[in-house]
């Protein structure tokens, strides 16, 4: 009996690790839409951050191997995000505007783009790492059940 306790409990604090993992990625995603609300005034960015958000978190309690799956789009969609603000940093057009002396982008544009660059890089990792522990808690999850069936 003492061992189904500890067996129970340490269940619970994978459960809450989970929870506050996803919450957190959740949560960042959110904050990443009402930072290009504030810098940019971008609605659409503010109502899809809010919607990946929010169907992240839902989709752990509906099942968490479709939350491992939500949450890998999102870390390939972020990774896809900073590869575009590199390649814009990198690309030709500026390298000779910076040769000319010429400023594309005004100071805020450089900084707001550098933060994006950080804001994506951090979800991509936070979103790929919600999304491995959620696919190993389903299949631990479904090993667990498939023990108790036999």
């Amino acid at each position: 009996e003492l061992q189904n306790i500890f067996t129970a409990s340490r269940a619970m604090t994978h459960a809450n690790a989970l929870l506050a993992m996803v919450c957190f990625d959740a949560l960042g995603f959110i904050a990443a839409g009402v930072y290009a609300f504030v810098k940019k005034g971008s609605k659409i960015s503010l109502i899809a951050s809010s919607i990946c958000g929010a169907l992240l978190l839902g989709l752990l309690f509906v099942q968490t191997a479709l939350c491992s799956i939500f949450a890998g789009l999102l870390a390939v969609m972020m990774f896809g995000k900073v590869t575009k603000i590199t390649e814009e940093q990198n690309s030709k057009t500026l390298e000779l505007a910076k040769r000319m002396n010429v400023s594309l982008l005004t100071e805020e544009e450089v900084v707001a783009q550098a933060n994006s660059k950080k804001i994506f890089f951090c979800l991509m990792v936070l979103s790929a790492v919600v999304c491995a522990c959620c696919a190993i808690e389903a299949f631990s999850a479904r090993d667990e059940t498939a023990v108790a069936v036999i």
